[in-house]
């Protein structure tokens, strides 16, 4: 894994309180990808991705406060 990949997957990582990807997110990554509808496939990677940079943007505004709190 590269460097920036690697940073990635800790910032998510701490972000999510975790070190792993959650186990739900792959199966149901998996079922929409073997299911009927690729539009629901589409709908269901775009409201994951969403929450995840939702919760990431949170947890960098969060260190970033606790760090400089000014900003």
């Amino acid at each position: 894994m590269d460097r920036i990949a690697r940073a990635s997957t800790i910032v998510l990582g701490r972000a999510h309180g975790t070190t792993v990807p959650k186990r739900d997110s792959h199966d149901d990554y998996i079922r929409f990808a073997l299911g009927d509808s690729l539009s629901a496939m589409k709908d269901e990677r775009r409201d994951h991705m969403r929450l995840g940079l939702e919760t990431t943007k949170a947890s960098v505004e969060a260190r970033s406060a606790a760090i400089d709190p000014k900003t």
